[in-house]
């Protein structure tokens, strides 16, 4: 920033030195403000963190990239993996979970039923 204010030399050198310095105080906290509002208005949801609903209608969206043509999950070839499981002499102990009643009738079991 300029030291001195954009207006005639004639006119600054008859401002109080006291009023000068409030003077360029306050322009550069008015150009640090407008700067920080002109950055924010150059914002939109591709390069700040608000979500897409608040963009203008200005903003042009790029479409979604193609689906892949390959299926979910593993394919030939691929590694199994899977947990190793733990020897009967690791366990602390079992728990038999039967449950009291059915889930398709909600009648009551006994213990064995299928």
């Amino acid at each position: 920033m300029n030291p001195e204010p954009p207006i005639p030399q004639e006119l600054w050198n008859q401002v109080p030195p006291a009023a000068r310095a409030a003077i360029l105080a306050a322009l550069r906290s008015l150009e640090a403000r407008v700067a920080a509002l002109e950055a924010r208005l150059g914002q939109d949801s591709s390069n700040s963190s608000r979500p897409p609903s608040s963009d203008g209608p200005h903003v042009k969206r790029r479409p979604p990239a193609p689906a892949s043509r390959r299926k979910r999950g593993g394919h030939r070839g691929h590694a199994r993996h899977t947990r190793a499981l733990v020897g009967a002499d690791q366990l602390a102990g079992s728990v038999e979970c039967k449950p009291s009643a059915c889930r398709g009738c909600g009648q009551d079991l006994g213990g064995a039923d299928p």
